[in-house]
Order: structure tokens, then C-alpha cells, then sequence
């Protein structure tokens, strides 16, 4: 497996920060849907001590005064492979949530289908999250590897293998 880059979003420098993880002062410690479901996730995975790092670029709403950091990841530092859509399933984040990669690809069959776009994708939208989404979501939200491109990474922190390439402040 060739090194994948990745992104994430923390309150520190990863390349300063020094000390443990302290999950309880994280940007979502205080979500009701979230913080429950994070410390579940700790327990499966057996650790609080990582990184939730994107293949793909990250919106930077709310984010003024983080550090966005690009990581070049090792497998050797990847703890588990989250599967976004049952994550999403999990912390109740809109209910017909589909990965925005996923999503062009059904926008562009509804394009040339037949029927009336709106309903086009609403039908294949259904189509889709019927055939993708968990009855158990907790089973399926951890896997071995990476198989979409909306799969996100836990990395282990301190980084081991993995070099961060590039950190800037959002302002």
C-alpha cells in the first residue's frame, strides 16, 4: 500500500503537541450525539489517543484558530478505517447523508435517466442507501481497509510513520 494523503483538522500542532490527548477539552466533548458515540468508538478501538484524518479535502467551517495539517499516512500508524456513512448512521448526522463523492456519481445517473431529475435522484438516492446503509452500524463502522475514497482514517497519535507535510492556522 502506497502512503495516503490525508488531512486534518485539530486545536494544536501536531508537530509541538508533546503531551496525551485529552479527549474531554475536543471540539466535540460537548455534543450530544457525538461525545456518546466518540467514547463508545474508544472503547472498540481501545484507545483515545488518535487523529481522525480525511482523504479528501475539509470543509473549514467553524474552524477559525485550528490548525489544518496534510499527513502523508503510513499504514502502520492507521489504528482502524472508519466507514463515514455508518459513522454518520451512528451519530444520527442526516438521516439520507451519502459521501459527497458517492453522491456526484448518483447526481450524474439521474442526469441521463429518463425520468424527471428530482425524482430520478431520490429514487437512486434510495436505491443507494438501501443497498449501503447497516442495520448495525456499530459492526460495520470500523474496518481493516480502505475501500472508499469517504473512508476516514484513525491514525495513532504520537505519529510513528506518517509525516505531517504541511500545517496551516485557519483564520
Amino acid at each position: 500500500m502506497s502512503p495516503l494523503q490525508s488531512q486534518t483538522i485539530q486545536g494544536f500542532d501536531v508537530r509541538e503537541f508533546k503531551d496525551r490527548l485529552d479527549p474531554t477539552r475536543g471540539k466535540h466533548a460537548n455534543d450530544p450525539k457525538i461525545w456518546p458515540a466518540l467514547r463508545r468508538l474508544y472503547g472498540i478501538v481501545d484507545t483515545d489517543q488518535f487523529l481522525w484524518c480525511s482523504q479528501t479535502a475539509l470543509q473549514l467551517n467553524d474552524e477559525s484558530n485550528r490548525y489544518l495539517h496534510k499527513i502523508t499516512v503510513d499504514e502502520r500508524d492507521i489504528i482502524t478505517v472508519i466507514n463515514s456513512l455508518h459513522w454518520c448512521q451512528i451519530i444520527g448526522y442526516q438521516p439520507r447523508y451519502i459521501p459527497p463523492d458517492e453522491h456526484a456519481g448518483l447526481r450524474d445517473q439521474a442526469v441521463f435517466s429518463e425520468d424527471d431529475y428530482d425524482d430520478a435522484l431520490k429514487r437512486i438516492e434510495d436505491e443507494y442507501l438501501a443497498k449501503n446503509r447497516s442495520d448495525h452500524p456499530w459492526r460495520d463502522v470500523c474496518q481493516k481497509e480502505i475501500r472508499k475514497l469517504s473512508d476516514q482514517l484513525l491514525i495513532q497519535f504520537p505519529l510513528q510513520f506518517s509525516v505531517v507535510e504541511d500545517v496551516k492556522l485557519i483564520k
